[in-house]
């Protein structure tokens, strides 16, 4: 089996989907070797990465790049062997690989707005996969297009914790004073 994870964004910076993508990526690679391939617009340092660059000079959140990708996604998918299967968290990269005839799995991350549920009710008659990144997520998904519930499948975003080990060493009282925060309360902090 061979895996395409196809994303449509700079996996270059730190932005917390570049860092889910990329542990993502880190652990398919680790299980599946040279049958995994990511699959970006930008270069990356990674030995299992293909680039399908769309353009340095274009911003990244332009309408330009996104159609730039998708035109060179379906060209570079239309000569690739349907024995793959596509994984993607970017519902119409799904809807062009299952137009193809390829596999897929659509990683849901949040409810979808417009031509997105065109193209999921299009796709559900395919018959993909579906990951949702939380149990609340999958539960509305399963609601609003009448999905069968064992269908979906919850796999929580994940970062490898390890990479944090230097920041647990921090003694908290300090660091609640150089913030100047309270110290009798609680917090929550969130990225």
């Amino acid at each position: 089996m061979k895996l395409f994870y196809i994303v449509n964004i700079n996996i270059n910076n730190n932005t917390a989907r570049s860092v889910q993508v990329k542990s993502n990526s880190i652990s398919f690679f680790s299980i599946l070797g040279d049958s995994f391939k990511l699959i970006t617009p930008d270069k990356t340092n990674y030995p299992f990465s293909k680039c399908l660059n769309s353009g340095k000079s274009i911003r990244e959140s332009s309408k330009k790049r996104k159609i730039i990708f998708h035109f060179k996604t379906f060209f570079f998918l239309m000569f690739k062997s349907r024995e793959v299967i596509i994984y993607s968290r970017n519902i119409s990269i799904i809807t062009i690989s299952s137009i193809l005839g390829y596999k897929c799995i659509w990683e849901a991350h949040d409810k979808l707005k417009n031509i997105n549920i065109f193209f999921l009710k299009y796709l559900l008659s395919k018959k993909i996969k579906i990951v949702s990144i939380s149990k609340s997520l999958k539960n509305y998904l399963v609601k609003a297009y009448n999905l069968d519930k064992e269908k979906v499948l919850v796999a929580h975003d994940g970062v490898f914790v390890d990479r944090y080990d230097n920041y647990r060493k921090i003694n908290k009282e300090e660091l609640r004073e150089d913030l100047k925060l309270p110290t009798k309360n609680d917090f929550i902090l969130m990225h």
